[in-house]
């Protein structure tokens, strides 16, 4: 029987306080670092960096090389990570003394730190991005990059019967999307370079949907909490989406990212979930989590900030872009097992999920709330039951609350999806 793989789609995000739980994580291994050689718990949360190629091939988690190694601007180095797709990944050493918060926004982009938010962006989003820049820091690069099987695009959104609110079998959230047909699908392209959101990691049921398995694995509840740029095009066409933010997953299923509640960055097609590999960490329960994500120049980059504890992760990658769409959603990942893809059930975040959500310089309150800003609503595809659903957009800067209602249950991914 083959080892279960992750296929990921999309997720969404929270802003109510809980009860704070501290998830440690090691640091990664660094080149010519000792790594574990026996197989870890596939179903656990665990530190992929800190294993072989080889262990880490026993539980469906591909790995890629270290490819190549260029100097940096004031004798920094640049650790590129080729991807079957033509992505690059990019590590980086950073010179003695080099501080992210007084760098150049030249300098900061030649070591994978985006140059800063768009013009126009709110004074919050501003004062939380230069604040994160204080909390950056690089880690030893590693040598190899850790992804999950994971690429599939979101399945083809269908109209829920009212114009701006839509049904999608694994998201929840807002997303905008601007085309002459009044649907969140087909959308035009190259549009959106900017997205951030702002949530509270939440707190999950385990057991709301405890002992469903196939294939002989039990597949428990999952999320993943995101804010990307892409992933809705023209239905059979070409699309890219380019996301960052937290995922969660109950005992016994694929490891769907890393450590439980910890960071990572994803670009569908071509790389799949990938825990940051040099500043990965587990967000604490009701802590205030940042996800952005800014394309300039052909280049992504991704940074997940922890306005709580300071924590940050950074990463670039040079992939191709489409633009067509920007979301801020909760999602069920996709899972593979014995060549089958499945959609998780949909894991119980006990109390709604608050958000903020801005694109482009402007909260997603400012985007017309018909040809250009969708609620999207998540079913389970084969009986429509209801799963999860985003409320009105309440407040100036976007903020607006996801509910979950039921978890679903495992789902045979449908052609498309």
């Amino acid at each position: 029987m083959s080892q279960p793989t992750l296929r990921h789609c999309r997720l969404l995000l929270p802003l109510g306080l809980l009860v704070s739980v501290l998830v440690a994580v090691s640091p990664p291994a660094a080149l010519g670092a000792t790594l574990i050689k026996t197989a870890p718990k596939c179903s656990s949360s665990f530190r992929w960096y800190s294993y072989t190629r080889a262990a880490l091939a026993t539980c469906g988690i591909k790995t890629y090389p270290l490819t190549s190694v260029v100097r940096v601007t004031g004798g920094g180095k640049d650790y590129e990570y080729a991807l079957p797709k033509g992505e690059i990944a990019h590590e980086y050493v950073v010179p003695k003394g080099f501080d992210a918060a007084t760098a150049s926004p030249a300098l900061r982009a030649d070591y994978g730190i985006a140059p800063g938010p768009p013009a126009g962006s709110s004074p919050a989003e501003i004062a939380l991005w230069a604040k994160s820049l204080k909390h950056v820091t690089f880690g030893p690069p590693t040598p190899f990059l850790a992804t999950s099987d994971a690429h599939a695009p979101a399945p083809p959104a269908s109209s829920s019967g009212t114009g701006a609110s839509h049904t999608i079998y694994n998201w929840a959230g807002y997303g905008l999307c601007v085309n002459t047909t009044n649907t969140f699908g087909n959308c035009d392209g190259n549009l959106f370079t900017s997205v951030a959101g702002l949530y509270t990691e939440p707190s999950y049921n385990d057991y709301s949907c405890a002992g469903q398995s196939v294939g002989g694995y039990a597949v428990p509840p999952a999320d993943l909490i995101w804010a990307g740029i892409g992933g809705i095009g023209e239905p059979g066409g070409s699309t890219v989406l380019a996301q960052t933010g937290t995922a969660h997953q109950g005992s016994g299923a694929p490891n769907v990212g890393g450590v439980n509640h910890g960071t990572w960055y994803e670009v569908v097609p071509g790389m799949a979930i990938t825990p940051y590999p040099q500043n990965e960490f587990a967000a604490n329960i009701g802590d205030s989590v940042v996800p952005i994500v800014q394309y300039v120049d052909g280049i992504y980059y991704f940074e997940v900030y922890d306005e709580t504890t300071g924590q940050t992760s950074t990463a670039s990658v040079v992939a191709g872009y489409t633009g067509e769409s920007a979301e801020v959603v909760v999602e069920r990942p996709e899972v593979t097992i014995n060549g089958v893809n499945y959609l998780t059930p949909l894991g119980n975040f006990t109390s709604p999920i608050g958000f903020a959500s801005e694109a482009d310089g402007a909260w997603f309150s400012q985007y017309p709330s018909t040809d250009a800003r969708w609620g999207i609503h998540m079913i389970q595809g084969t009986t429509g039951q209801d799963l999860a659903d985003p409320g009105d957009i309440y407040a100036p800067d976007g903020d607006f609350f996801v509910t979950y209602s039921n978890c679903g249950g495992i789902e045979l991914v449908k052609s498309g999806g």
